[in-house]
């Protein structure tokens, strides 16, 4: 009995199941409850990158400037639950490292200083994650004030050759918040991903980064199609926080239509918006269901993360 699948040679080859272990490459660990980091452990999970949010979601400032210290702070208490969850969950955590893109900070020259000084400790890894996002700009800080920002923190990659996150935007929806999303006035209308990330890598390409230092992260179909048409970038499928709405299935799908050269898959997990811990192990088991070889299901959530940045397991 035949129980191979067939690969594109048309060749059987054995697949008999259990756990393949991955790296997620975009997860927010810091608030996420017990059940949650175990799951992912138990799931398979072999290490995982943490990029930092905007700094007003962990520290709750939601106007005026914040203190360089402020932070250093944030920065500082990522990676002592990085070691932290480690000992606790027994899989790797590495972290990447920003200020936002539409905070205003004091003394920023200090937080350039640190920045390159932190990117060489063993457990950073990036940059980011920086993008342009109509959901973010405020009365205080416009999008030409987020591109400088994000220009100023993507010099300091260039210099170091370090890897870069950069978001993407995706339409939200206010029955997923406390407080509740508001687009500005002026912005654009949905669909803006493709044309916001356009105009955040084109930032990246100012700066002078080479395209492979790049993650363009949380795509769908029409990002993924204009990056790996347009750009030398590694593109990413977020789906684990409910207003992504990409379903394991549909990541799956992508992955079968596109190919692994440079896609990875993560799970954008937070603290404050419904997620499924479990969402990356399901998607592994739906690239297997369309048929997807392991070798090929490995590079998508191994190899290329660890290639891309850099990872030492």
């Amino acid at each position: 009995m035949d129980t191979g699948v067939k690969g594109e040679s048309g060749t059987a080859t054995t697949n008999w199941g259990g756990t393949i272990p991955y790296i997620d490459p975009h997860v927010h660990m810091a608030d996420l409850g017990w059940d949650a980091l175990e799951s992912m452990g138990i799931g398979g999970m072999a290490a995982a990158v943490n990029p930092m949010a905007r700094p007003d979601v962990v520290i709750k400032k939601r106007s005026g400037a914040f203190d360089a210290d402020d932070i250093l702070r944030c920065w500082d208490h990522m990676l002592w639950l990085a070691e932290r969850f480690e000992k606790t969950f027994f899989y790797k955590v590495y972290v990447a490292l920003s200020w936002g893109s539409n905070s205003r900070v004091h003394d920023v020259d200090r937080l350039h200083r640190a920045l390159a000084d932190y990117l060489k400790h063993g457990r950073v890894v990036a940059v980011g994650e920086l993008g342009l996002d109509p959901y973010q700009w405020s009365t205080t800080v416009s999008q030409e004030d987020s591109e400088a920002i994000i220009a100023e923190q993507l010099s300091v990659a260039k210099d170091l050759n370090v890897p870069v996150v950069l978001h993407s935007p995706m339409l939200k929806s206010s029955a997923h918040y406390i407080e509740g999303p508001k687009l500005p006035d002026g912005a654009p209308a949905w669909p803006f991903k493709v044309s916001t990330a356009k105009r955040t890598f084109a930032i990246a390409e100012r700066v002078g980064l080479d395209h492979t230092q790049v993650v363009i992260d949380h795509s769908d179909n029409d990002l993924i199609q204009w990056a790996l048409e347009n750009t030398n970038a590694y593109v990413a499928i977020s789906g684990a926080c409910v207003w992504r709405g990409i379903a394991p299935w549909q990541a799956a799908q992508w992955v079968q239509k596109y190919g692994p050269e440079r896609i990875m898959v993560n799970s954008d997990a937070h603290q404050h918006l419904s997620m499924d811990a479990l969402w990356l192990p399901r998607t592994i088991r739906e690239m297997r269901r369309v048929g997807l070889e392991e070798p090929i299901i490995r590079r998508v959530v191994y190899e290329n993360p660890k290639k891309f940045y850099r990872l030492s397991i």
